[in-house]
C-alpha cells in the first residue's frame, strides 16, 4: 500500500489534498473490518462504443496484476502525471475519488472482472475521473455513504464510453451482494443498504475531462460547483465543507433602499436565464437553476465545460466561474481557470464583470448577466 500526498501542481507551488483513509479489500488476503468505517461493494463494468471491457486486460508485467490495490497518489488527474509504480502495458480501471466533506481523495484500481470491496468513512464522494487503461472517460458521477457500521451496495456501475458517454447504476440481487461481500466475511452481519448515485455534468471529450488547474482557487470552485450540483440533485453533503458567506453587512443607498437585507430564499428551484461573454468571442446563453439561495449553471464554451456557482443574499449575487476561459489567450492553452465576482441585484438583473488573469497574455474580461427578475 502507497501513501503519498495528494498533490496539484501549480504555478509556482504545489497545493494538497490529504489521502483519504479508505481499505480496499484485495481478493484472497485477510481482511479485518474497521466499524469506524462503511464497508462497500460494487462493480465496474466499463463499455466502449457499446462493448464491454471486461475482463479488464493487464500488462504481462506481473507487477501489474500484483500492485497494491489501493494507491495513495500524488493526485495526477489534478496535475497531468502519469502512475507511479511499475510501467505496465496495460492498467486496470482507477476511479479517483475525492470526499467532498473532507476535501481527501484517493485512487482506487477495481479487479479484473470489475469487482471492488472497500471500507471507507461515511461522506459524499465525487468520482472525479474514470480512467480506462490509460484513457480517460468523460464522466463524473457521485455516491453517498450516510453511516459506519453498514454494508453498502454500490451495484453495478456501467459506463459507457464512446459517441454518448454516460453512467447508470443497478443494484446487485441479495445473493450476487453476499457473494462480493465473502471478500469482507465479518461485514455479513452489519445492516444492508443501497448507496445514494447520481452522475453530474461531465465533460464531452477525453481533453476537457483532464481535470488540469494552475492554482488552488481553480480546484477549490470546481470542488465547490461539484458540491452544489450533487445537492441539487438531492445529495447534500452530510456536513458542511464550505464554510456558510459571512452575512451580508447592510448599507443604505443614496435612495434609502438597504442593501444586504435578508429576504427569503425561494422556495422552489427557479430557473435563471443567463449570459456569459469572453472578451473577443461571441456570446454563450443558458438557463441555470436558483436553489435555497444557491446558484448553479453548466454549458459548453471555448472547446471545454465551463460552471459557474453563485449564492445569493440578499440583494449581493456572488458568483465563482470556472472553465477554459484562457483558452487561446494562454500559453498553458488547456488549463481551467477560475474567477469570483459580485453585484448587487437591479429591477431582478444583475450584471457581474470577471478580470481574469491569464498567464503570458494581459488580462481578459468576462462579462456576466443574470436575470432573477422571476
Amino acid at each position: 500500500m502507497f501513501a503519498f500526498g495528494l498533490a496539484i501542481q501549480t504555478a509556482g507551488c504545489v497545493a494538497k489534498l490529504d489521502p483519504l483513509a479508505i481499505k480496499e479489500v484485495e481478493p484472497g488476503k485477510p481482511a479485518t473490518l474497521d466499524p469506524t468505517l462503511a464497508a462497500a461493494a460494487g462493480n465496474l463494468n466499463l463499455t466502449r462504443n457499446g462493448k464491454t471491457r471486461i475482463p479488464y486486460p493487464t500488462g504481462l508485467n506481473g507487477g501489474c496484476v500484483a500492485a497494491a490495490v489501493l494507491l495513495w497518489l500524488p493526485l495526477d488527474v489534478l496535475a497531468g502525471g502519469t502512475l507511479p509504480g511499475p510501467d505496465c502495458d496495460q492498467y486496470l480501471p482507477r476511479l479517483t475519488l475525492i470526499q467532498l466533506e473532507s476535501r481527501r481523495a484517493a485512487v482506487l484500481q477495481v479487479q479484473k472482472y470489475g469487482d471492488f470491496v472497500v471500507q471507507l468513512p461515511a461522506g459524499t464522494y465525487l468520482v472525479a475521473q474514470v480512467v480506462d487503461d490509460k484513457f480517460i472517460v468523460p464522466v463524473r458521477f457521485g455516491f453517498q455513504i450516510t453511516k459506519t457500521d453498514e454494508a453498502y451496495d454500490l451495484g453495478v456501475i456501467a459506463v459507457e464510453d464512446g459517441s454518448l458517454p454516460g453512467a447508470s447504476v443497478t443494484p446487485h440481487s441479495d445473493g450476487a451482494f453476499a457473494q462480493l461481500l465473502t471478500q469482507l466475511p465479518a461485514s455479513g452481519s452489519w445492516p444492508k443498504s443501497t448507496a445514494l448515485f447520481t452522475q453530474i455534468s461531465g465533460a464531452p471529450n477525453d481533453r476537457s475531462a483532464q481535470i488540469i488547474f494552475f492554482d488552488k482557487k481553480d480546484l477549490d470552485a470546481y470542488l465547490m460547483a461539484a458540491t452544489l450540483e450533487l445537492k441539487s440533485k438531492g445529495m447534500p453533503l452530510l456536513s458542511p465543507a464550505i464554510p456558510a458567506a459571512s452575512s451580508v453587512p447592510q448599507v443604505a443607498s443614496a435612495s434609502g433602499v438597504v442593501r444586504g437585507s435578508p429576504r427569503p430564499a425561494p422556495n422552489a428551484p427557479v430557473d435563471v436565464p443567463f449570459r456569459i461573454q469572453v472578451e473577443g468571442d461571441d456570446p454563450v446563453e443558458g438557463v441555470g437553476r436558483l436553489s435555497d439561495g444557491e446558484f448553479v449553471a453548466h454549458g459548453q464554451m471555448r472547446g471545454g465545460p465551463f460552471d459557474i456557482t453563485g449564492e445569493l443574499h440578499g440583494d449581493e449575487f456572488s458568483i465563482v466561474t470556472s472553465g477554459f476561459l484562457c483558452f487561446g489567450h494562454d500559453i498553458h492553452g488547456q488549463g481551467r481557470v477560475a474567477e469570483s465576482g459580485s453585484g448587487y441585484l437591479s429591477s431582478g438583473k444583475v450584471s457581474i464583470m470577471l478580470i481574469v488573469p491569464c498567464a503570458g497574455t494581459n488580462n481578459i474580461k468576462v462579462a456576466t448577466t443574470f436575470d432573477l427578475s422571476d
